[in-house]
């Protein structure tokens, strides 16, 4: 069994490209998927903005409180904002392979379900775009 080694500097550059790569398939996938109709209905991107507002405020709620217990506030505001957006998304990937695999992928549950799920999806490119100042 040979040592596992970690990225040097020689090969991040690779790893990235490759990485990048597999989302741009894994994202191609999704498209063929999808109509931009299908994203335009109030209870498409209603249903996700309010699932992302309140689930925003049960993980922020929950990590001020363990903050307070566990941390000895380490974590600031912001800190605890990040962590708690990040974890309000759920995995288009999955949902989309899933509808697949049982042959449901054209039922309008599955059309909406994608749909909230790829509206998240932009809302977190919208927010790394931001956040890495590079808009």
């Amino acid at each position: 069994m040979g040592l596992i080694v970690p990225p040097s500097a020689e090969n991040v550059d690779l790893i990235h490209q490759i990485a990048d790569a597999g989302i741009t398939l894994l994202l191609f996938t999704i498209g063929l998927k999808l109509h931009i109709q299908d994203l335009l209905p109030f209870y498409v991107w209603g249903t996700c903005a309010l699932h992302m507002v309140i689930f925003q405020g049960i993980f922020m709620a929950f990590f001020f409180v363990m903050n307070g217990i566990l941390l000895d506030d380490e974590l600031d505001f912001a800190a605890i904002a990040i962590i708690s957006f990040g974890l309000t998304f759920s995995s288009t990937v999955f949902a989309v392979k899933t509808f697949d695999g049982k042959g449901e992928s054209h039922t309008r549950y599955a059309t909406t379900a994608i749909g909230i799920l790829v509206v998240q999806d932009i809302a977190a490119v919208v927010f790394l775009t931001i956040t890495s100042g590079k808009i």
